[in-house]
C-alpha cells in the first residue's frame, strides 16, 4: 500500500508534491497560511495547488469558516508523504513552519504552544523547544489535562538534560516535577 501510494505522489506535478510534502510537515490538519508561507507561494498558486491535491484525493476541506483547513484524507498518506523528505528538507520545513507559526501569532503562543515546540524540537532547537514545552506544560495543567501534562513534563525533562546545567535550568526541573506530582495526583496515583 506504502509503495503505491508513494508512487501516486511521486507522479505528482512538482508543486503539488512539495505543497502535499510540506503539509506533511505541518501536521494532520493544515491551516491555509501556513504552506504559503513556508512554500512562499502567491495565494492563487496556493488555492490551485490545494485544489488538485483534493482532486487527487490527499487532502480535504475540515473547516471553511474563520480559518480554511485541510486534512489529510488518510493517516498513511502524510506518513508516506513525510517519509519521502530527507531529514536535512524536514528539518527546514519544521523552522520554517516554527517561524511562520511565532509571526502569525504575535505574542499569542499559549495556544499554539504544542505545535511549536514539536516543531522546534523536531529540528532540534532545544532552547526554543524548551521555552514552548513549559507553556505547554501550564497550559494543560490549567485545564487538569493530566496526560497531556505529563507528556509535555517528560519532553521538557529531555530538553533540560539536553542543556548545560544551571541554576535557573535547576529552578526549571523542580517546577516540572512539582507539576508531575500535581497531575499525578490528579489521576489518583
Amino acid at each position: 500500500m506504502q509503495v503505491i501510494l508513494a508512487a501516486r505522489i511521486d507522479r505528482l506535478p512538482e508543486d503539488d508534491k512539495r505543497l502535499l510534502q510540506i503539509a506533511s510537515v505541518i501536521g494532520k490538519e493544515v491551516l491555509i497560511d501556513s504552506p504559503q508561507v513556508v512554500a512562499e507561494l502567491s495565494a492563487d498558486a496556493l488555492r490551485r495547488g490545494l485544489a488538485n491535491l483534493q482532486i487527487g484525493e490527499f487532502i480535504y476541506e475540515t473547516q471553511l469558516f474563520l480559518d480554511l483547513v485541510y486534512t489529510f484524507k488518510h493517516a498513511l498518506t502524510q506518513e508516506v508523504t513525510y517519509n519521502s523528505l530527507p531529514l536535512e528538507a524536514r528539518r527546514g520545513y519544521h523552522e520554517r513552519i516554527a517561524r511562520a507559526l511565532e509571526l502569525s501569532s504575535l505574542g499569542r503562543f499559549d495556544k499554539k504552544s504544542e505545535i511549536l515546540s514539536h516543531h522546534y524540537q523536531l529540528v532540534g532547537n532545544v532552547e526554543k523547544a524548551l521555552e514552548y514545552l513549559l507553556r505547554a506544560v501550564r497550559r494543560a495543567t490549567t485545564r487538569f489535562a493530566s496526560t497531556e501534562a505529563l507528556a509535555y513534563c517528560t519532553a521538557v525533562v529531555d530538553c533540560l538534560n539536553r542543556l548545560p546545567k544551571t541554576d535557573a535550568r535547576g529552578r526549571q526541573r523542580v517546577d516540572v516535577r512539582l507539576a508531575e506530582a500535581e497531575m499525578m495526583w490528579v489521576q489518583g496515583r
